[in-house]
């Protein structure tokens, strides 16, 4: 599959997700107006007695508590909406495959920025847990990704936890202040932005 082809699927599962996002939330808020109603109703009967029986209270207090716990947002990474977006990402997953074990659907829904509403679809990184937070920041640092809450996303999207800490922990005691093998994931900025020139140009 050339660059071409691959920037056309990509524009196309893009759209794809987008509709089956919609469909997802849609149906999300509909069982949030039926668990309402049904607490509603137990509330009802429950007000509708002289005294609560502790089973019923014990009900509406759990029933209460989800209704009103705030709900974590969490979503997956953002492109930013720059020319050459999709120039970015179809060059990830072409010349990232020793990085990766992906299907394209996988990345981009990983790089969608939609909220995440199902079980989190996360990017299978085949180096250290290091290098990948390397990755995303290189990413990030040339502007080709957003930066909001990059370190949860990357909790989300990779399953790593204390993505500061490990990056503290390059920056700190290296004297490039990149991590070990750190040439992988430049090797792999530079030939997007070499495909960025070419296709831009």
């Amino acid at each position: 599959m050339n660059q071409k082809e691959l920037d056309k699927q990509i524009r196309y599962l893009r759209n794809e997700f987008s509709e089956k996002y919609d469909e997802l939330h849609k149906d999300y808020l509909e069982l949030r107006i039926e668990f309402y109603n049904f607490y509603k109703e137990i509330e009802k009967l429950a007000n509708n007695r002289l005294e609560k029986t502790s089973e019923i209270k014990n009900l509406l207090d759990k029933y209460q508590a989800l209704l009103d716990g705030k709900e974590k947002k969490s979503y997956y990474f953002r492109l930013r909406n720059v020319k050459g977006r999709d120039i970015v990402l179809a060059t990830i997953i072409d010349q990232g495959k020793h990085l990766f074990d992906n299907t394209i659907e996988e990345f981009v829904l990983a790089f969608s920025g939609e909220k995440i509403l199902v079980p989190t679809t996360e990017l299978r990184w085949l180096k250290t847990d290091i290098l990948a937070v390397y990755f995303i920041d290189c990413l990030v640092d040339e502007e080709w990704l957003e930066k909001d809450f990059i370190d949860r996303k990357i909790g989300n999207v990779f399953g790593i936890n204390q993505a500061g800490q490990k990056r503290n922990n390059y920056f700190q005691k290296n004297k490039n202040q990149k991590p070990t093998n750190h040439i992988i994931v430049d090797d792999l900025i530079a030939k997007i932005k070499d495909n960025l020139k070419e296709i831009l140009k």
